[in-house]
């Protein structure tokens, strides 16, 4: 299938004017994160399987509209990988503290299918090879993404899903910002000075690049915050776009899901730098 990628390159000078998302009214800035997970679209958000229990490896297959089908498999990390995590250094605690516990698998595979053939295999279409999900998911806006996927949403959702695609799109977008002198140059204006290719590749590596910048740098790194969120929405989008039907989930929807939530959340972090 042709995944079509957004256009790399280093954000213009207004561009948080322009795509930044309309501000919060008050009363929604105080809402739990329940409350905020509850205002995805029911469609987006909606279990296919709300009495899955996750054992130590297994396939799941899930029966679509019209004949399409979803089926991933997963096995349990082995004790090396959870030796390996929770002695990093890039890796926050609480994500230490849920692998120990047991409550990551690995994504060996994900595939979409249609009646017709193969509409999206997530290992042949997408270069990620590490990628592990959580098997609750009771930390909603947690994902990180960071050369390996770690996703607190299993596949057993459409917004599970879709997550999961947005945190691949945040390796591809890095990937290539930090591959691409061009791209990292233009990307690095925004330091007003010299900096080594060593320490770019090390912000662009970071998830947290508006917490790894200088204070004084905070524009520049909140411009390219967002451009690197949307950025990995949008390989998300192009990759499930042929298939909203099948999952019964409409276009406003899944915009919806995408700018009323994850981007407005950063929108509002970004108005506080």
């Amino acid at each position: 299938m042709g995944i079509e990628m957004p256009k790399f390159e280093a954000p213009k000078k207004n561009y948080l004017e322009r795509r930044l998302e309309p501000p919060l009214p008050d009363k929604e800035k105080h809402k739990t994160k329940q409350e905020h997970f509850e205002q995805h679209p029911e469609s987006v958000r909606r279990l296919f399987n709300p009495n899955i229990e996750y054992g130590k490896s297994g396939k799941e297959k899930v029966e679509l509209k019209d004949g399409w089908t979803l089926e991933y498999t997963y096995e349990t990390l082995s004790e090396q990988e959870i030796n390996s995590y929770s002695t990093s250094n890039e890796i926050p605690e609480s994500l230490k503290q849920d692998i120990e516990a047991g409550k990551f698998r690995r994504l060996v595979g994900l595939s979409i299918d249609n009646p017709s053939g193969n509409e999206l295999d997530l290992m042949k279409d997408f270069e990620v090879r590490d990628i592990f999900f959580a098997i609750d998911n009771k930390n909603f806006h947690s994902s990180l993404a960071k050369n390996k996927v770690f996703c607190y949403f299993s596949p057993n959702s459409f917004l599970g899903i879709m997550t999961l695609l947005h945190e691949i799109g945040h390796t591809t977008v890095v990937q290539k910002i930090i591959s691409d002198s061009d791209t990292l140059g233009g990307a690095l204006k925004g330091l007003g000075t010299a900096v080594k290719q060593s320490t770019a590749r090390k912000i662009y590596n970071s998830p947290y690049l508006h917490f790894f910048l200088p204070q004084k740098l905070n524009e520049f790194a909140g411009k390219n915050v967002l451009k690197e969120e949307r950025d990995a929405w949008a390989v998300a989008v192009s990759a499930l776009r042929g298939t909203l039907d099948a999952f019964n989930v409409s276009k406003e929807d899944l915009r919806d899901s995408i700018h009323k939530m994850p981007l407005t959340a950063y929108s509002e972090r970004i108005r506080q730098l």
